[in-house]
């Protein structure tokens, strides 16, 4: 994410802003199709910031991250409060990138991996509790 808002440009702004509204729609609608949108908008923003970071090996070692069906299951599980905060994270991160702000992208992506961490196990543990 730090290399990514310091090195991409308005190009990667536009990017990002984007997928926001792809995802702000998508959490909006609430329909049979909005999770895999979301889902969808979330891949595109975080392989923009991957292709804007300039590291192919970053790339290498993080792009199939981004498709795991782990995570793409995850979404499936979020209450809409919860997708509506990882949306805010975008948007933060999208602000970074307005600033070129390598750190404080840097500490708006660590926050987000960790929170979505965190609702994951949460999901799980209660999925696990009804078995």
């Amino acid at each position: 994410a730090s290399l990514a808002v310091t090195r991409g440009g308005e190009a990667l702004v536009a990017k990002l802003q984007a997928s926001n509204e792809l995802m702000i729609a998508a959490i909006e609608d609430a329909g049979e199709t909005s999770v895999a949108r979301i889902q969808e908008a979330n891949r595109t923003f975080h392989r923009a910031l991957l292709d804007a970071s300039g590291s192919p090996r970053l790339r290498t070692v993080l792009e199939t991250m981004i498709d795991m069906p782990i995570i793409v299951r995850s979404f499936y599980l979020s209450t809409q409060s919860e997708l509506k905060q990882s949306l805010h994270h975008h948007q933060d991160l999208t602000v970074a990138a307005q600033a070129q702000d390598g750190e404080l992208a840097r500490q708006v992506m660590q926050l987000h991996l960790r929170m979505a961490y965190h609702r994951f196990m949460r999901h799980r543990d209660l999925i696990r509790a009804r078995i």
